[in-house]
């Protein structure tokens, strides 16, 4: 998929493998390695606008880890039209209802003990907890369980604005990033929102053309478009700023 537009496509975004710091000491050389995505049982939050254009089930819109069972994955996905947590073997699927050929906004929260989701304004929590995510890419549009060397499913239509952090974030400012429907830059602190600081990746698809999916974060994670495709053009559904659509 791309910015907006897409079918049986995916997006992988490279250099998030590493997710602790640690530090290798061999004959006198020491490297360090940066990490940036939750792992294990860490606290996080995900966040997209998306507009699927069809009914089919997936769990395959924003994912990472790789092993499936148990509670090795995590990711966002629609199943029975409704927003859904894949934890491996550890899901979840919310009431709450991914309307087709529409744009929400979604979100999926972890604060170590409880996941909240998030479909534009309205939201469900559920206990859900003791997850073991694993190290592995970020992938969007498909959904895999061996860091990309297979795909079981892809997502169908359009996914935009997608974040990650490595916090949970508040309940006011997942609404302020809603912003009523216009949507707000995660990479600047603004009004109830104030964590840009924990904002380990930021992928706007505002590029338009080429294979590169700029990361807006700051932290160069930039990622690889695999068969997705670039849209443009009007919409009269609530948009994410600051998106730029052409006649």
């Amino acid at each position: 998929w791309g910015g907006k537009g897409v079918v049986d496509s995916w997006v992988a975004i490279d250099d998030m493998r590493f997710q602790t710091t640690e530090t290798i000491t061999e004959t006198e050389t020491n490297t360090t390695v940066t990490t940036t995505l939750p792992k294990n049982n860490e606290t996080r939050t995900i966040s997209a606008w998306v507009r699927p254009t069809n009914n089919n089930n997936t769990w395959s819109m924003v994912q990472f880890g790789t092993g499936n069972c148990t509670g090795k994955m995590w990711g966002m996905g629609r199943r029975d039209q409704k927003l859904t947590l894949w934890g491996g073997c550890k899901d979840w699927i919310s009431n709450l209802i991914i309307p087709k050929n529409e744009w929400s906004f979604v979100v999926l929260r972890y604060n170590g003990t409880k996941v909240r989701a998030y479909v534009n304004e309205n939201w469900q929590e559920t206990t859900l907890n003791g997850f073991s995510t694993q190290i592995s890419e970020l992938f969007i549009g498909a959904e895999t369980t061996n860091n990309g060397s297979s795909f079981r499913s892809y997502f169908t239509g359009d996914i935009d604005e997608v974040a990650v952090w490595d916090e949970n974030l508040s309940n006011a400012e997942i609404l302020a990033l809603y912003n009523n429907g216009s949507g707000k830059d995660a990479s600047i602190n603004s009004g109830d929102y104030t964590s840009k600081s924990n904002l380990v990746g930021y992928w706007k698809f505002n590029e338009g053309s080429g294979a590169t999916i700029n990361d807006a974060s700051g932290n160069g994670k930039n990622g690889t478009k695999y068969g997705a495709s670039w849209a443009t053009g009007s919409n009269n559904q609530p948009q994410v700023v600051p998106l730029v659509f052409n006649a």
